[in-house]
């Protein structure tokens, strides 16, 4: 169960900004048991009030998650129903104790069964004045605006002397064993309202997270406040086997502020300033030298032999180039000297006739 980190307009020009900063979880016991949570939490506002509640519900009772619950929904109503700041001690006590039981009785569920101890904390949004109420086992711490060592504003109530008896709201003499305090938060840095799963708040040992978690809720440091309150109620978890339940209350007084942002403040990581990137220098692109090849040798193409002037020439020296006999009549191709054409020879008149086979004569 968790109250989201909130903020609340107040009216008063004088009276500093409210911040609530919230966390409830299962404690060992019933976290192991698959069990619930058996606290409750509770924030109210409206324009003229601001209110905080907690409630333990007793994990013996049938009835203690619907008592825990019904005693926060009781805390709300009596403070929006009745003028708390002006109405003494004594009757605000019954008029408490009233409204507890008429809330109980709409439960449904034996009275007897509805065993919750509870504290409520009402800031005026116009005066500044609050008031807190306590029954039973739950606390309430207050911080000074210059955020020094918490001072204990509610403590537990045990008139048995036994650490596992108390007083719950349901008892005959819990109007008796009821607690009040009244005060001003002009002069506040905050209040811490917690269940008796984290009593180990009352102790010196935690005074410097309970400052830091006050702090980062004043300073409205909404997801590190809400961190803080997680890993508190978280390291009280782990450690024991009640439920565990807290609120913290920040008050935006200047000097709070001031003090807060300095110890607290979460700092924004900056990036490393990164020096200019030199413009690049141009390389020099040296082309690669590649050996030339020679060029291959192309095969020369055999040259044709120049064609010879024609020549004349008489039968007597044919005869003489390779004719050596003489038949009647043959066909002579004298290439080297006539191309495409055949020169033919008759014995019988000793003449040659020349024939174009180019088809040109």
């Amino acid at each position: 169960m968790k109250l989201t980190h909130s903020t609340s307009t107040v009216t008063g020009s004088h009276i500093p900004t409210i911040h609530v900063t919230a966390q409830s979880m299962a404690g060992q016991y019933h976290a192991v048991r698959s069990q619930e949570n058996e606290d409750s939490i509770i924030k109210f506002e409206n324009d003229s009030i601001m209110v905080v509640a907690v409630s333990d519900g007793c994990s013996e009772s049938a009835g203690a998650k619907a008592a825990s619950q019904a005693s926060c929904q009781a805390s709300v109503k009596f403070a929006k129903t009745r003028d708390v700041w002006s109405t003494d001690d004594n009757t605000l006590k019954s008029a408490f104790l009233s409204v507890i039981d008429d809330v109980y009785m709409d439960t449904k569920l034996p009275y007897n069964l509805l065993k919750a101890t509870l504290l409520l904390l009402v800031v005026s949004k116009i005066t500044g004045d609050y008031v807190g109420i306590s029954i039973g086992d739950c606390s309430a711490l207050v911080l000074d605006e210059n955020l020094n060592k918490p001072e204990v504003l509610l403590k537990p109530y045990n008139p048995f002397m036994q650490a596992t008896r108390t007083v719950f709201a349901n008892n005959k003499d819990a109007d008796a064993l009821m607690a009040i305090v009244r005060g001003r938060v002009q002069d506040k840095a905050g209040f811490v309202l917690f269940t008796d799963g984290a009593k180990a708040l009352l102790e010196d040992t935690y005074e410097e997270e309970v400052k830091k978690l006050v702090g980062l809720t004043a300073i409205n440091a909404g997801e590190a406040a809400q961190t803080e309150a997680d890993v508190l109620v978280n390291t009280f978890q782990q450690g024991g086997h009640d439920d565990v339940s807290i609120i913290a209350v920040g008050l935006e007084n200047p000097n709070t502020v001031r003090i807060a942002s300095t110890l607290y403040q979460p700092k924004q990581e900056e990036a490393p300033e990164s020096e200019p990137t030199p413009a690049p220098i141009p390389m020099e692109i040296k082309a690669e030298k590649k050996e030339e090849m020679p060029a291959a040798d192309k095969p020369e193409k055999p040259a044709m032999p120049a064609a010879e002037p024609a020549q004349e020439f008489t039968a007597e020296e044919l005869l003489k180039n390779g004719i050596t006999q003489r038949p009647s009549e043959f066909f002579v191709q004298i290439s080297p000297f006539l191309q495409n054409g055949l020169m033919t020879y008759s014995a019988t008149t000793g003449a040659f006739q020349f024939c174009d086979l180019s088809g040109q004569s």
